[in-house]
This record gives C-alpha cells, sequence and structure tokens, in this order.
C-alpha cells in the first residue's frame, strides 16, 4: 500500500501490547498460532485472540469461489481461411510497374494520373518496382474484395500517404516470399482536402489484412505507420515498422499469427481503439514473434488484450530504470487513522500518454505466451482482470508490475517480477497454479479496492478505516509463490487464504511494515508458507486456522543469507529457509507443524525451544 505514517507514542505502545502473544489451550483451533516475544519468552495469547475474532469479519474465499471470466478461444472466430493464406493468381493478376513518379498498367481496374495509381475494382493487382514520389489509392466499391502483392515494390510519397484505402470491402496486402517491400509516407501532408482524416503511411478505411512470408518496411514519418478504421490483421511475413507517432492502429481490432513483427514507435506500438463498442476495440495475438520499442504503451487496447502461443519482447519509455518512483521506509503500518491514501490506480483513459507494457480497459490474458517487458511505467494495466493461464512472462517495471482493476488469477505457467514499485496490485489476487517470483521497492502483492482500508493492525479496524468487501481477497491454493518486499510483503484489505502452494516472502527490513498483513484476518488449511521480515508489525493466522503456524520474534537482528530451521523433537527438520534479507521475525506454517509438538527454532547463533 501507499501510506502516510503517523508516529506516536500511543501506537508504539499499542502495537507493543498487540505483539506480546501466544496460544493456549489443547484443540487445535485454539493452538494454530504460537506467538512469541521479542525476548523469545511466550506470553498471553488472550489479545491475539481478541484481534482475530475482530478481522476475520469478511467471508473467507475458497479455491472454488474464484472463476476466470476468459474462456478458450477459436482460432476461427479470429482469422478467415483466406486472411492466413497467401495465395496469388498471377494468371488474372493486373500487372503494375512502378518507376519514379510513374506506375505502368497491364490489365483492367486501374488507372494513373500523374503519380496516383488508382484501384477501382475487385481483384489481385501486382505491384513491383520503386516510385520515388508516388501515391497509391484504392476507391473500389462496397462489396469489392482487393489483392494487392508487393513483389519487391518501394512506394514513396513526398507530401501525403504511401497508400491510402478509401473505399472496398477488404483489402489484402500479400508479400511473397523472398520478396522485400518498403511503403514511406512523407513528413508533412500537403493536401488532404478530400481526407483530412488520413495520418498514416499505410491508412485504411476497411478491413485490412497483411500477409504472405516475406518481407514489409513501412516508414511512419509524419505520424502513424499502419492505421486501419476497421479490423487490421497481420498473418504472415516479416513486417517492420517505424513511426514517430504509434505505429499500428487497427479501431475495431488487432488481429495476430504467425508474423515477424518489429515496432520502433515514439506513441503506442499497437492499439485498438473502439471505446464505443464493447465487442471491439481488442487486440489478439495468436502466435508470432513480436519486439517493440516504444516511447508509450507497447499494446493497448480499449476492450481486451488476449496473447496465447506468441512471443513478445517489449520495451516502453526507456524501461524501468527510468521511473524515479521509490518508497519511502515509513513507521506506522496503516497510519494510525487507517489514511492510507491507497486510490486504485485504474487504467489509463486513452488520451493520457503512458509508457505500459500492455494495458487493456478489460481484461489481458496469457496462455502459452512467451513475454518479456521493461517499461518505465506498469507493465501490465487491466480495467478488468489480468488471467495468467501459462506460458513464460518476464517483467521490469517502474510502477505496478501487474495492476487489475478487478481481479489477477494465475492457474499456470512462470511469472518473474525483476523489478518494481508494487508487484501485484487488484481488487482480488489468485494463485491457483504456476510459479511466482517478484521483487517490489514497496508491497509485493497487494489486494485493494482503493476503497477499504484497514485501520491499525491488531485493532481490527477500530483505529480507522473502512472495512474491506467480501469482493477483496488474496487467496493461494496452489503453485509456488516467491516474495521480495520493501514494503508488506503479502498485503490484503480483506481477507488472507492460504489452502495449500508454496510460498516463502523476503519482507521488510523496517519496522513500519510487515511480511504479511490482512486487514480483515489471515487463515490457513494446507500448503506451506516461510515469510522473514522485521518484527515491528508482524502478523500470523489467526486461530480459526485448521493448520498451525509458529510467530517467532527473534530476539536480535540476522542478517541476510543466514538460514533460519525449525525441527521438530526428533530433530527432523520440519522448515529451512535461507533469508534474502536482513530479519528478526518468521512465520512458518506447514502440514508437517503440530499444534501440540515441540519444536527448536534457530537462525545463526540464536535458538529457541
Amino acid at each position: 500500500m501507499k501510506k502516510n505514517r503517523i508516529i506516536s507514542v500511543i501506537m508504539a505502545a499499542m502495537i507493543t501490547a498487540a505483539m506480546l502473544t501466544a496460544c493456549t489451550g489443547t484443540s487445535p483451533a485454539e493452538t494454530a498460532s504460537a506467538v512469541y516475544s521479542e525476548s523469545g519468552e511466550t506470553s498471553s495469547s488472550e489479545n491475539m485472540d481478541n484481534k482475530n475474532e475482530k478481522e476475520t469479519a469478511a467471508p473467507v474465499q475458497t479455491a472454488d469461489d474464484t472463476q476466470s471470466k476468459n474462456s478458450a478461444v477459436d482460432s476461427e472466430e479470429y482469422f478467415s481461411e483466406r486472411d492466413l493464406s497467401a495465395e496469388v493468381d498471377r494468371s488474372s493478376a493486373v500487372k503494375i510497374t512502378a518507376a519514379d513518379k510513374t506506375f505502368t498498367v497491364e490489365g483492367s481496374g486501374a488507372s494513373v494520373s500523374e503519380n496516383i495509381l488508382t484501384i477501382s475494382s475487385a481483384g489481385t493487382y501486382i505491384i513491383s518496382g520503386t516510385a520515388s514520389d508516388g501515391r497509391i489509392v484504392v476507391d473500389a466499391g462496397d462489396d469489392d474484395k482487393i489483392q494487392i502483392v508487393f513483389d519487391n515494390c518501394s512506394i514513396t510519397s513526398s507530401s501525403n500517404s504511401a497508400l491510402n484505402i478509401k473505399n472496398a470491402d477488404k483489402v489484402f496486402i500479400t508479400i511473397p516470399d523472398g520478396t522485400k517491400n518498403t511503403i514511406t509516407d512523407g513528413k508533412t501532408y500537403a493536401d488532404n482536402s478530400d481526407d483530412s482524416s488520413v495520418d498514416s503511411a499505410i491508412y485504411s478505411k476497411c478491413d485490412l489484412v497483411i500477409n504472405g512470408s516475406g518481407e514489409l518496411t513501412v516508414n511512419g514519418n509524419m505520424s502513424h505507420a499502419i492505421v486501419s478504421k476497421d479490423d487490421l490483421k497481420l498473418t504472415g511475413g516479416t513486417v517492420t515498422v517505424n513511426s514517430v507517432n504509434s505505429a499500428i492502429s487497427g479501431k475495431d481490432s488487432v488481429r495476430i499469427a504467425n508474423v515477424k513483427l518489429n515496432i520502433t514507435s515514439g506513441g503506442d506500438g499497437i492499439k485498438s481503439t473502439n471505446e464505443k463498442d464493447s465487442d471491439k476495440g481488442f487486440v489478439y495475438i495468436e502466435s508470432g514473434d513480436i519486439t517493440v520499442n516504444a516511447e508509450n504503451d507497447a499494446i493497448q487496447a480499449e476492450s481486451y488484450v488476449t496473447v496465447l502461443n506468441a512471443s513478445i519482447n517489449g520495451e516502453t519509455g526507456g524501461g524501468s530504470s527510468k521511473s524515479t518512483k521509490t518508497h519511502t521506509d515509513d513507521f506506522g503500518g496503516r497510519g494510525m487513522w487507517g489514511n492510507n491514501n491507497n486510490t486504485s490506480q485504474s487504467t489509463d483513459s486513452s488520451d493520457t500518454e503512458s509508457a505500459k507494457g500492455i494495458k487493456a480497459g478489460t481484461d489481458i490474458t496469457f496462455d502459452g505466451a512467451s513475454v518479456t517487458l521493461n517499461c518505465a511505467d506498469d507493465t501490465l494495466n487491466a480495467g478488468g482482470d489480468v488471467n495468467i493461464a501459462g506460458g513464460t512472462l518476464k517483467f521490469a517495471s517502474g510502477d505496478d508490475g501487474i495492476h487489475a482493476d478487478e481481479n489477477f488469477i494465475i492457474s499456470g505457467g512462470t511469472l518473474t517480477i525483476s523489478e518494481s514499485y508494487e508487484g501485484i496490485e487488484a481488487k482480488s489476487i489468485t494463485v491457483k497454479g504456476g510459479e511466482v517470483d517478484l521483487t517490489a521497492s514497496d508491497d509485493g502483492i497487494n489486494a485493494t479496492d482503493g476503497v477499504s482500508e484497514g485501520g491499525m493492525p491488531g485493532m481490527g479496524g477500530m483505529m480507522g478505516g473502512n472495512a474491506a468487501s467480501s469482493d477483496v481477497y488474496i487467496l493461494i491454493s496452489g503453485g509456488k509463490l516467491h516474495v521480495n518486499a520493501g514494503g508488506d510483503g503479502i498485503d490484503s484489505n480483506g481477507t488472507l487464504t492460504v489452502e495449500g502452494g508454496d510460498v516463502t516472502v523476503d519482507g521488510p527490513t523496517n519496522s513500519g511494515n510487515g511480511a504479511l498483513d490482512a486487514g480483515s484476518g489471515s487463515t490457513i488449511s494446507g500448503g506451506t508458507v516461510i515469510a522473514v521480515g522485521s518484527s515491528g508489525m508482524a502478523e500470523t493466522f489467526t486461530n480459526s486456522s485448521t493448520q498451525a503456524s509458529i510467530l517467532y520474534n527473534f530476539s536480535q537482528s540476522h542478517s541476510a543469507g543466514e538460514t533460519i530451521t525449525l525441527k521438530d523433537e526428533s530433530g527432523k527438520i520440519i522448515a529451512e529457509y535461507k533469508a534474502a534479507k536482513a530479519f528478526n521475525s518468521v512465520v512458518i506454517s506447514t502440514p508437517d507443524l503440530k499444534s501440540s509438538g515441540k519444536y527448536t527454532i534457530s537462525a545463526g547463533s540464536e535458538s529457541a525451544s
């Protein structure tokens, strides 16, 4: 959380009282948490039990409660057979040769006036040669489908768009195998009186498809490189795009498969802009190899972004090193009066510049993708859900590694966030499977709706703050999770529920944060948790847990690299962990830990039973 902290003698006294607790009784429900004082001596658990009762008011989530909004996608829904085919019927095609500032046409359906080639009828048009200052205009019938074949072709316009598709049903740009083609517009457009909206090297008012297996370079010198005011599909070839503003834009959608795409952009890399129709304005990437170097967002959609079996490598805003956002080690947890200033960071509006990796108005989904993003801003930012079902994701962020206004769900794959301000932030966070390894200068994972705040830890919210809704929670039921955080390690403004999985936390070294922090209580019924950090705000699982846990505050600080070991009475190692940072507190819970057992915990030269 972003926290305003108020230091006071009253607060310090309350924290001390809350931490001097332990468990009593014999039943598992009553003895699930064993809590020790800073000196390593046990003391009464009455205060901790009272705290736990107050903090568990919000409903506890289970794995069955969480469902992804995304279902399996069907390729045929996004691409027609002809979209993916690069076949050319040369026998019936119109052959066009470009030379200097003119074109020569062999066949019907196209005409030339000065340096402008106009295509007016359905059919296939094969263009070769070089036009040093020429333009192609498509102005055909509403039902006409047109295939333009670039056959070692170079078209440059000094004062306008190089290819302007005014009217047709659908246009296919085919780049045959072995060919190299270049389309370049002017830095300024001299006369656009007939269509002032034209602002890109390739501009289309209808559906546009680029397919084939050759090479195409598009240079957008005035503003954009490729724009379609309908659907834009790239389904083959090697396409290199350079633009002074956003590179590739499809208003209704951008759909990508089987293409090698290299983008250098002074604005966004890929975007879809239809914000009026909920079924449109999306980016769908089924396969391909995409590299984006963008000043603003790498991929931006007004609705959803889906990435399946594709490889994406993106850098935005110069990378995470360009961010100046850092965590300040403050004391006071959530602030004495519960005022954290922890407002939800909603997805930016389309007219607001940002340097995010992938930004979607609704959901972002990954399955089978290999994605590397290095961003000055968030690497992922969704107005809805972020769903990771598989793939390998490697992120470095100057702000949030992942932000979702609604739900974050991971059920498979590997997610590494090597650098971030906050690692993962969402209203709810569910880890069902996969592997997560994240580093954050502030909170590691943070469940918040931007409204509910927990008040002062240990006081059940009575010192201020708003009660969390049942929609705010962290649920871990499987997978492997490692968090290295400068702020709170795992932080929920609602509940924290662990049902399974393997969780390790290298938490804060300052006393104003904790390795675990749950505003409405935390429970564990399965899995393994080892969370190390500072003792000032240390929390453990509540006594409503069905699996036992130990919170132990060491009498001295221990250095990074020291190993914490928990052994049972026979000397068997129950848990062992090598800490990445300095620490003086640890929470341990495993299925092997029994509430009635006798255990020895040690770190360095310090040991206690």
